[in-house]
């Protein structure tokens, strides 16, 4: 993988998801299909059928974070699974960072990277300066948690 930058599925599974326009103190909505795709802007949208409310369009990002695994159902029902950006067949969309590394030899620092629409066994070992020039707030994002996490650690 790269730089970062409809058909339907079942509708017996039932999932939790915040509702896009919803005030923080409503309670959460669930849907129960996914209706179909597009790309808007730079990015896929995933339209969502909610229980009680009309469908909308939600962010493939949004929907990755909030149910991984009914998107990448959806995303695999498709005949041809998950379409390619259609701007640029090489550019994937960063989710987040779970691990780093030297490359051999310690010069130079990898990222595995998390990418939006894609499963675990998709993830890639990127090159950090690479990461810090496509996305370097989710570089930093990184950097920040790991340095939170080892200050926990120190101290348990």
């Amino acid at each position: 993988m790269s730089d970062a930058c409809s058909a339907a599925t079942d509708g017996d599974t039932q999932t939790t998801y915040q509702y896009p326009n919803s005030p923080p103190q409503q309670p959460r909505r669930e849907f129960t299909a996914i209706l179909g795709h597009r790309w808007e802007k730079c990015e896929f949208q995933i339209q969502i059928k909610w229980v009680g409310v009309d469908p909308t369009w939600v962010r493939e990002r949004n929907l990755h974070r909030d149910s991984k695994a009914a998107l990448l159902r959806y995303w695999q029902s498709l005949p041809n699974g998950r379409p390619m950006n259609p701007n640029d067949e090489g550019v994937f969309e960063v989710f987040q960072f779970r691990d780093e590394k030297l490359e051999e030899g310690g010069t130079k620092r990898l990222l595995f990277t998390e990418w939006v629409g894609y499963d675990e066994k998709d993830m890639t070992w990127e090159p950090e300066e690479d990461m810090m020039k496509a996305v370097p707030e989710l570089v930093n994002q990184f950097w920040a948690e790991k340095a939170v996490s080892k200050v926990n650690d120190d101290l348990s």
